[in-house]
């Protein structure tokens, strides 16, 4: 039986490994510098998703955005005084309600991602990255100096 179980695990992670594989395989075979919540940035567009079915948009004249909101609270649970008693002040569990809005704007674009950070705790400092290679990628589009230096987006 527990030969059984092994295998369907390292089916399961075999399969999980082979999927990661090709996502990154389809990322760099379509230029993609930078990704967050299934978007993705190339130098001249921003990609929802991947493959022939993926929504494609011109960087020209878009802008991001990234808010957040919510809170992280300790608090002592009913069930954690009763077992512990007064050694559940120290113990109070962990409450995570932020959540990270990515907002892409553009002429005929209107996009919100949003991440929950108890699920991906730098989903904040991604998002803000994210944004700000489309920003620039934006704004040297703009300009007409389409130059590819990304050292100033790293």
């Amino acid at each position: 039986m527990t030969a059984v179980v092994v295998i369907i695990m390292i089916a399961v992670f075999a399969i999980g490994i082979a999927y990661q594989v090709s996502v990154s395989n389809a990322k760099k075979a379509a230029g993609v510098i930078a990704s967050f919540a299934n978007l993705n940035l190339t130098e001249t567009e921003l990609i929802e998703g991947l493959g022939d079915a993926a929504r494609r948009h011109s960087l020209a004249g878009l802008t991001a955005r990234v808010e957040d909101s919510g809170t992280l609270n300790r608090r002592i649970t009913a069930t954690r005084l009763a077992v512990m008693g007064p050694f559940a002040l120290a113990a109070k569990k962990k409450q995570d309600d932020r959540e990270v809005y990515l907002t892409v704007e553009g002429p005929d674009v209107a996009i919100l991602r949003t991440v929950q950070m108890k699920n991906k705790p730098t989903a904040g400092t991604d998002a803000r990255e994210f944004a700000a290679r489309l920003n620039l990628r934006s704004r040297q589009l703009a300009s007409g100096c389409g130059s590819g230096d990304e050292s100033a987006a790293s």
